[in-house]
């Protein structure tokens, strides 16, 4: 009977011991890590112009009265010069008071006020830009942010961005591999990543420039980057 459970026992713990072994084994599969980088370089097709229209006067009446004039002007001067897939809209409109401060009576006093009509427009002529600047600023147009440059469709330039972060990833883990004497055995994790470009400012502008006013205002756009990134683990042998 002894013997019996002698056997049994042993036969219990080599069973246990070969589960531990095989857990282990599971445990311990080797793995390769790696990032990859992509990054596609295109020219913007699309450009923001934030144009505004402030005027000040002693009342707020005369404020809204000429800023109302002006910026009727400015409409009417961008929706000239715009195409089809242009478009133009009100983004902001502010009055406020203005108050100079007194030395005298140590106190604000109120000096007039400040009307602010800002508007935005969206245009596929980058090649006009500057023209479109100078045509507002001549005709009532005091502040001017931009342009800023951007691309409408930036799908398959991410689609390429990525396939070159995974290209850029396998090179990686490639070298790598054969560098330490181990083989690539599939995919184990992926994790794509997509960057948001940052658009391209070109400058502020105000309504007094240094060029001739014969010479339209130079805008160049340069390149907008998209890129694209990936976290890859490989399972090596």
């Amino acid at each position: 009977m002894y013997k019996y459970r002698l056997i049994i026992f042993l036969l219990f713990a080599l069973l246990l011991s070969s589960q531990a072994i095989t857990f282990a084994q599971d445990n311990n599969s080797r793995s390769l890590n790696v990032n990859g980088r992509g990054e596609v370089k295109a020219k913007p097709d699309v450009a923001y112009i934030n144009i505004s229209v402030i005027s000040k006067a002693k009342t707020a009446q005369a404020a809204l009265q000429d800023n109302a004039n002006k910026t009727t002007n400015v409409l009417n001067k961008i929706k000239s010069l715009i195409g089809k897939q242009d478009t133009v809209k009100t983004s902001g409109f502010n009055l406020s008071p203005v108050y100079d401060y007194n030395q005298t009576t140590k106190k604000s006093d109120l000096t007039g006020y400040s009307v602010s009509n800002d508007l935005v427009v969206k245009t596929v002529d980058l090649e006009n830009l500057g023209n479109l600047i100078d045509a507002t600023t001549g005709v009532g147009a005091n502040r001017i942010n931009g342009p800023r440059f951007d691309i409408l469709d930036k799908s398959k330039l991410r689609k390429e961005a990525l396939r070159l972060a995974v290209k850029d990833a396998k090179d990686t883990a490639t070298v790598t591999a054969e560098a330490a004497g181990v083989s690539i055995v599939q995919v184990m994790q992926l994790n794509p990543n997509y960057n948001n470009p940052q658009p391209l400012y070109a400058r502020s502008y105000d309504s007094v420039r240094a060029a001739s006013p014969e010479s339209s205002t130079p805008i160049e756009s340069g390149d907008i980057t998209v890129s694209a990134s990936v976290n890859i683990t490989y399972q090596i042998q």
